[in-house]
């Protein structure tokens, strides 16, 4: 698959406010399992299954904590995933919400490497319909790799889709370019099924 281009995240936001239909705010608390896949720069396959979790505090901010435990078909083995998100969820309209986050992400390899990823997320989540959700999104993601001591970054975006069965149940497809949490993987695919509940 090709790298997800500027030009077409430019459309998806064109259409995010040209054609939806007002079905309410997307939903902030929620949990969810996920599975991701994805083939590194080296042509591995990495899978990673996971569980993550949101909370939406005061109206307008949101946190959240995830977890995956993954494998690498090469030598690379086995890893383990942390990830740790706070950010602000502004009203642009009544179906649609402005995303800007701040994460720290750990990878954890079982040949000890160990590496750190911090950085910010700037995007869009809407409902289009009563059943169907798309979000958008670019990442600044800053890697620190354990006994190295130059740092490098990134920026990936993020496309995604999501069924709603009901207000409660629902399943989501997401795209992630050039993904650094998973060795650099060109164009990972991530699937979930997601359980909301309302506000706390």
């Amino acid at each position: 698959m090709e790298k997800i281009s500027l030009k077409f995240i430019t459309a998806c936001l064109a259409l995010l406010f040209s054609s939806a239909v007002l079905a309410g705010a997307p939903q902030w608390n929620y949990i969810e399992g996920h599975y991701m896949t994805g083939d590194t720069s080296d042509d591995d396959s990495e899978n990673t299954y996971g569980v993550r979790g949101s909370v939406a505090f005061d109206e307008l901010f949101h946190a959240g904590l995830s977890y995956g435990m993954g494998e690498n078909e090469s030598d690379s083995g086995d890893f383990d995933i942390y990830d740790i998100r706070i950010g602000v969820h502004p009203e642009i309209n009544e179906n649609s919400d402005l995303v800007l986050e701040l994460f720290y992400s750990n990878v954890d390899w079982d040949d000890d490497d160990n590496v750190d990823f911090y950085g910010v997320v700037f995007g869009v989540r809407s409902l289009w319909s009563d059943v169907f959700e798309f979000m958008v999104n670019a990442t600044l993601a800053v890697e620190d790799e354990s006994g190295d001591d130059d740092t490098s970054d990134e920026i990936y975006f993020t496309v995604g889709g999501r069924y709603l069965f009901s207000d409660v149940i629902s399943v989501g497809v997401t795209l992630i370019n050039q993904n650094p949490l998973l060795d650099d993987s060109d164009n990972t695919l991530t699937f979930d099924f997601r359980w909301g509940f309302g506000d706390i």
